[in-house]
């Protein structure tokens, strides 16, 4: 009984023994990776390393850079010209009453047109705003004009502007305006003035005018001769450059004049005059009158003695032909 008692027990430790034995794990060590294994199955796997993933990151983060930020906004809605919003903006009507007088009818074609071109007005469409600005007997004007034949439909502005100008803008006015810029000069005006006249005048003669560098040489030819000779040579071919030009040399002339002017006028105070003490007479040199009574006086003489040789008591006067003692009468 003992000995199986020990056998037990004996056999107990073996089944401790081996259960612990068998619960026990040794430690894994990790190898270190080789990179070159990893570029061989790479390249086993496929011959070329995987470029899609890099690839599709590159072209996501490109739609992304070009997306708009903010959705596009609609385009504004047609702008509506009203004959409201062409007399806010600086149009007039035109009645046409005033047919004596050209220069109404052109300085309101000349204003109607350049309001319609600060608006960007389409210039195809000039007329037919033109037209809502026409009153009166322009408007019955323009309704013959429109019934005509020649007229195009729909009007141009170039043929507006030619109808119009023929109606009451005739030929003579047109000329007798170019004649008064062919025969312009500035004389007494200042250069700014002369510049507005010249510029409204050249209208009436653009042959004369067509090209910049015979514009600035008319301008030129116009000037006061004493500044017309120091811009005889203009480096430039634009009229805003050359006219800066001639206002600096404009302006550094009339500052020598006014140098002059006062120069003159300082020596003109500092000037030494001759003063003549109070009391004394101012020396007068000898007069015609002086010599004459002189020469009298010496006549006499001779003639005193003359007659005292001959017994004569008096001298003969040669005023009256007598001898007698005081002053002849005659004389």
């Amino acid at each position: 009984m003992s000995q199986e008692t020990a056998h037990g027990q004996g056999s107990n430790e073996h089944v401790s023994v081996h259960t612990e034995a068998s619960s026990f794990t040794p430690p894994i060590q990790n190898e270190p990776i080789n990179q070159e294994d990893v570029l061989r199955n790479n390249a086993n796997a496929g011959g070329q390393p995987d470029y899609t993933i890099p690839v599709f990151l590159a072209n996501l983060v490109q739609q992304v850079a070009n997306a708009p930020m903010f959705p596009p906004q609609p385009p504004p809605p047609p702008r509506v010209i009203t004959f409201k919003f062409l007399k806010d903006n600086g149009a007039e009507e035109f009645l046409g009453d005033r047919i004596t007088e050209p220069q109404v009818a052109w300085n309101w074609i000349e204003q109607t047109a350049r309001v319609l071109r600060d608006l960007n007005v389409p210039l195809n469409d000039y007329p037919r705003f033109v037209a809502q600005l026409l009153r009166g007997e322009a408007y019955e004007w323009w309704k013959r004009t429109d019934e005509s034949n020649e007229t195009p439909k729909p009007w141009t502005w170039e043929f507006f502007n030619w109808a119009f100008k023929k109606e009451y803008i005739p030929a003579r006015f047109r000329e007798e305006k170019r004649t008064e810029f062919v025969e312009l000069r500035q004389g007494d005006m200042t250069l700014p003035k002369y510049r507005q006249k010249f510029v409204s005048m050249a209208k009436f003669a653009l042959t004369l005018v067509s090209t910049m560098t015979d514009r600035i040489e008319e301008f030129r030819s116009k000037l006061r001769p004493d500044l017309r000779a120091q811009v005889s040579v203009i480096p430039t071919v634009d009229f805003t450059e050359a006219y800066d030009l001639i206002a600096k040399v404009d302006k550094d002339l009339n500052a020598c004049k006014e140098y002059l002017k006062k120069e003159g006028a300082n020596r003109s105070e500092h000037r030494p005059t001759n003063s003549v003490p109070s009391g004394k007479r101012p020396f007068q040199g000898p007069s015609s009158s002086h010599y004459f009574k002189k020469g009298k006086s010496v006549q006499n003489q001779s003639v005193v003695s003359g007659n005292k040789s001959r017994g004569w008591k008096n001298p003969m006067c040669n005023m009256c032909g007598r001898h007698h003692p005081w002053e002849c009468w005659l004389a």
